[in-house]
């Protein structure tokens, strides 16, 4: 993890880096942590996106819904499912 975190310190603002680390927390466990990146790397755009059938940010929400029914957050979860199956 320790490449991925020196990345995101070293391109604040590079949603991609963001993302990853995000993943790589999921995968760790670390469900808090990977909630946090995600929202940084995610944009407006992206919500919006994940309402079309194959939008770039679409596997990132997926797992962002996933954090957070891990991290007990199921209220968060069930929102953003709802906002993003609304059409």
């Amino acid at each position: 993890m320790t490449l991925w975190q020196e990345l995101v310190e070293q391109t604040p603002g590079d949603r991609n880096t963001h993302r990853v680390l995000g993943v790589v927390y999921f995968n760790a466990s670390r469900y808090e942590e990977a909630i946090e990146q995600f929202h940084l790397g995610l944009d407006n755009e992206d919500m919006e996106a994940a309402t079309r059938i194959m939008p770039p940010g679409k596997a990132i929400i997926y797992l962002l819904v996933r954090a957070y029914d891990h991290a007990g957050r199921h209220e968060e979860s069930r929102a953003l499912v709802k906002k993003i199956t609304r059409a």
